[in-house]
């Protein structure tokens, strides 16, 4: 299956695009033959395998009308040389170049969303533009998780265009899980952020620090974004600082390789307190044969089973949490029979092998049924 990606993000790179170079990565054995057109962004390059083919386009990250006549000219050129079946719009922001790229080409289109249509961080005028693609312009909308279709339906979205595809990583060999040692090495992995949940996880420790006073650590990687984070920290740095438990926490900094943090520590935090789609770092966590105590928000319960291979929390109840997090820290052997079930779980049902195979599905689908584009 000859298939065009659209992808015009020319300034961030984040978990969306470590998903599509995941995913380049995965197609050939699925028997897609994938290209991406793309805007231009260094950022992107490390994470796309070598040897994949890509073309460029011009970027529009400032939106305007003639920057998507351009963009749209120079897909249709593409789509027509390469001669691809289907034109894939990786992220909402490819959505209107995806959608008139296919009425004036005549190829099936598909647009894929990877976080809630509201978030708090799409503006009014591009939410606008994705209930339009997603009604008119698209033949089917892609989901990232079960959580995000429900959150479309909700949006005004039309149901029978949404389908849901999970997300899946590459699994290297299954590390053996760590035995715990007299002291259970907890971590947390991400931006210093509210939305991140960095406030939940210091109100979960002055708990645990109150119920379990020793034999615990955090480890924490990762840093603050923006002004906003930095303020976060100096807050909660104000706040806590003169805690007794203070003391065990290590900040490690950004790391390069999750994996490579992950296998120091014994269970990972991860305390989201906003809407998460589908949190990839769950899935690198169970890659690792590590558990997670994660929030209860977006996709998150489609990933942890509770009980089985981590534990999940509701975020409004910090304190609950940190008694459950002291719980846990009593009894190591339950975090290396959750870490082991992980593994299994996401080994089985989140790789790239399975995501490739779903998108090619959802290809043939369209194609099968010469469906003409949506507008």
């Amino acid at each position: 299956m000859r298939t065009l990606v659209i992808h015009g993000e020319s300034v961030f790179c984040a978990g969306a695009q470590k998903m599509l170079g995941y995913f380049a990565e995965g197609s050939a054995a699925a028997g897609i033959h994938l290209a991406i057109a793309r805007a231009d962004n260094p950022r992107l390059d490390p994470l796309l395998p070598p040897g994949t083919r890509t073309f460029r386009i011009p970027s529009n990250q400032q939106f305007t009308l003639p920057g998507l006549l351009r963009q749209a000219v120079a897909v249709r050129r593409i789509a027509r040389q390469g001669n691809f079946a289907v034109l894939h719009g990786w992220t909402a922001r490819d959505w209107e170049t995806t959608a008139l790229s296919g009425l004036i080409s005549r190829r099936p289109t598909l647009g894929l969303l990877h976080d809630h249509p509201l978030a708090p961080h799409i503006s009014s005028g591009r939410r606008r533009v994705m209930k339009l693609c997603a009604r008119r312009g698209l033949d089917r909308v892609l989901c990232v998780s079960g959580a995000v279709a429900s959150a479309c339906s909700l949006a005004g979205y039309p149901s029978n265009r949404l389908l849901v595809i999970r997300n899946g990583i590459p699994h290297p060999p299954a590390p053996a899980p760590p035995e715990p040692g007299p002291t259970i090495r907890l971590g947390y992995l991400g931006v210093f952020s509210e939305r991140k949940g960095l406030r939940v996880l210091f109100q979960m420790l002055d708990r645990l620090g109150e119920a379990r006073p020793d034999g615990w650590e955090l480890h924490l990687a990762g840093g603050a974004q923006d002004p906003d984070g930095n303020r976060l920290v100096d807050e909660l740095r104000a706040r806590y600082s003169g805690r007794a438990w203070w003391p065990r926490l290590h900040w490690i900094g950004w790391v390069d390789t999750p994996a490579t943090f992950l296998a120091t520590v014994d269970l990972l935090i991860v305390p989201s307190s906003e809407f998460d789609p589908f949190p990839t770092v769950l899935l690198e966590a169970g890659s690792a044969t590590r558990p997670v105590i994660a929030a209860r928000v977006g996709g998150v319960p489609e990933i942890v089973i509770d009980g089985g291979t981590g534990w999940i929390f509701d975020p409004s109840r910090a304190v609950e949490a940190g008694d459950q997090l002291a719980a846990l820290v009593r009894e190591p052997g339950r975090l290396r029979e959750a870490g082991q079930a992980a593994a299994i779980r996401v080994r089985a049902e989140f790789g790239v092998a399975r995501m490739a195979d779903d998108y090619l599905r959802a290809y043939r689908e369209l194609t099968s049924r010469g469906i003409s584009p949506a507008l």
